[in-house]
C-alpha cells in the first residue's frame, strides 16, 4: 500500500532537487555571461594599454615568451605574418581581419581576440581561450552553487517534518476510528479539522446516522416480531396441552384441528417476517435487477393463489392485463402482488368479488386490486402501511406485515402504493405504481 505521506515527501524533494539544478545551470550561465563581458573588457583594456617598445626590450625570448597574465596570451605580428613576440608557449591564432574584436576558432579550442593596428604595419593581439573562460566560470557558478547545496537538504528535511504535521489529522482521524467501538454510532468531531477531510468526515458521520436509524430499526424490528409471535407460540402450547389432555376422539380431532390452524397462522407470520427482512437486506444491498415481464407474472401468481380463492368461493378475475416490463426483483414483485391477493382473499365475505387489473399508463404499470370487503376509513389508510398494524375487522389469522411488504417492495423498485375505495361500492382498491422498463 503506497503511502501518502511518502509519496508527497518524494515529489517535493523531487521539485526541490531540480529546482537546485535548475537553479546550477542558470547560476553557470549566468556565470559564463558576466565572465565574458569582465574579460572582454580587460582584453580591451590591455589592448589599448601595452607598450610595444617595453614588450621587445623586455629581454623575453620566443621560445620562454613571458604572460602578464596566465590566461590572456599578448602576441605581436610583423607585416609580413611572420610572429614577433608572444608572451606564453600557447600561440592563439593570427587574427583574419584587422579589426578590434575576434573569435577565432581551432580545432581545440576558441579564442578571443583584439588587436590593433601599429603605425609601422605591425599587428598587436590581445587573446584568450574559450577554455580558461569556462574554467572561471564553472568554479565562480560552484561557489555559487554552494549554499544551495546545503539549504536543499534542509528545505527537504524542513518539507517532510511540515507534511507529516499537516497529516496529523488523517492520523488522529484513523486512531478514532481503530478504537471505536462497533456499537458507537455518535459523529466524529475533530478540533482544526482541515478543509480537504471536512467532506470525508461528514460522510462517515451521515454513515453511522444510517447504521444507527437501522439498527434501531431492526431492534424494534425483533421486539415487535418477539410481540407478535407470542400470542400464537402460545396458542400453540395451549392447543398441543388440550390434545394432550384429551378424553376422547372427538375432543382430540377438535384440538389437533385447532392446534393445525395455529401452526399455519405461525408458519404465515414466520414466512412474513421474513420476506420483510428480505425485502429491507435486498434494499440496502442494492441487488442488481433483471427484467421481468410483468403481466405474465401476473397470471402465474394469480393461478397459484385460485384455490384459496374458490375455497371461500370468492370470483377472483384478471380483468386486463397490459403487456409491459419492469426492472426488478422477481421474488420481490412476487411477494407484493401475493401479499395484496392475500389481504383481498382474507377480507373478502363468503361469495364476495375480487378484480384484479394490470394497466399501462405513460411510463408506468398500474397495479390494481379491488376486493368487496368492508373497506378502511381513510384517515386509518397510511397507518395501515406500519409492521403489525391490523384493522379492527382483520381476520384472526392475520399477521398486520401484509402491507408493510407491500410498501417495503414498491418503494425498492422505484414504485409507489395507494389504498383507495372501491369505485364500484363497498371494498377496498390497492394500486400499485411501478416505473416501466423503456428499451
Amino acid at each position: 500500500m503506497s503511502s501518502l505521506r511518502r509519496r508527497l515527501t518524494l515529489t517535493l524533494i523531487a521539485a526541490l532537487v531540480a529546482g537546485g539544478l535548475a537553479a546550477g545551470l542558470g547560476l553557470y550561465v549566468q556565470a559564463i555571461d558576466e565572465t565574458n563581458e569582465q574579460f572582454d573588457s580587460e582584453l580591451r583594456s590591455v589592448s589599448g594599454n601595452v607598450s610595444v617598445e617595453a614588450l621587445l626590450h623586455s629581454g623575453a625570448s620566443l621560445a620562454d615568451g613571458d604572460a602578464e597574465d596566465d590566461d590572456v596570451v599578448v602576441q605581436l605580428w610583423r607585416p609580413d605574418g611572420g610572429l614577433a613576440y608572444h608572451s606564453d608557449e600557447e600561440i592563439a591564432p593570427r587574427p583574419r581581419l584587422f579589426r578590434t574584436a575576434e573569435v577565432l576558432p581551432t580545432a581545440n579550442d576558441r579564442w578571443y581576440s583584439y588587436s590593433r593596428r601599429l603605425g609601422d604595419g605591425r599587428l598587436l593581439q590581445v587573446a584568450q581561450p574559450d577554455s580558461a573562460r569556462r574554467e572561471i566560470a564553472a568554479g565562480l557558478a560552484f561557489r555559487l552553487l554552494v549554499p544551495l547545496l546545503v539549504v536543499v537538504p534542509l528545505l527537504a528535511a524542513f518539507a517532510a517534518w511540515m507534511i507529516a504535521q499537516q497529516l496529523r489529522p488523517v492520523r488522529e482521524l484513523a486512531a478514532r476510528l481503530a478504537h471505536r467501538s462497533p456499537d458507537d454510532d455518535s459523529p466524529i468531531t475533530l478540533p482544526g479539522l482541515p478543509a480537504e477531510l471536512a467532506p470525508m468526515v461528514a460522510a462517515l458521520n451521515e454513515l453511522f446516522r444510517r447504521h444507527a436509524a437501522s439498527a434501531e430499526q431492526q431492534r424494534a424490528f425483533l421486539a415487535e416480531a418477539a410481540h407478535e409471535l407470542r400470542t400464537p407460540v402460545a396458542a400453540v402450547q395451549l392447543q398441543a396441552q388440550r390434545a394432550r389432555r384429551a378424553g376422547n376422539e372427538a375432543a382430540r380431532h377438535e384440538a389437533f384441528t385447532t392446534l393445525a390452524s395455529g401452526i399455519d397462522r405461525l408458519t404465515r407470520v414466520v414466512a412474513q417476517l421474513l420476506s420483510l427482512a428480505r425485502s429491507e437486506v435486498q434494499a440496502a444491498s442494492a441487488n442488481r435487477q433483471q427484467v421481468v415481464q410483468l403481466d405474465a407474472k401476473l397470471k402465474e401468481w394469480l393461478a397459484g393463489l385460485y384455490p384459496l380463492a374458490q375455497a371461500k368461493r370468492l370470483d377472483l378475475g384478471l380483468s386486463r392485463a397490459d403487456a409491459c416490463q419492469v426492472l426488478g426483483d422477481v421474488n420481490g414483485l412476487h411477494s407484493l402482488v401475493s401479499n395484496l391477493l392475500h389481504n383481498a382473499i382474507a377480507f373478502s365475505p363468503e361469495g364476495g368479488q375480487i378484480n384484479v387489473a394490470l394497466c399501462v399508463a405513460v411510463g408506468w404499470a398500474e397495479l390494481t386490486v379491488t376486493d368487496s370487503g368492508p373497506g378502511i376509513a381513510p384517515e386509518r389508510r397510511e397507518q395501515m402501511f406500519q409492521r403489525f398494524a391490523r384493522g379492527g375487522d382483520a381476520p384472526a389469522s392475520g399477521s398486520g406485515l401484509g402491507l408493510a411488504i407491500v410498501r417495503e417492495q414498491s418503494i425498492r423498485h422505484g414504485g409507489t402504493v395507494q389504498l383507495l375505495d372501491n369505485p364500484a361500492g363497498c371494498g377496498l382498491q390497492a394500486r400499485v405504481r411501478l416505473p416501466l422498463r423503456i428499451p
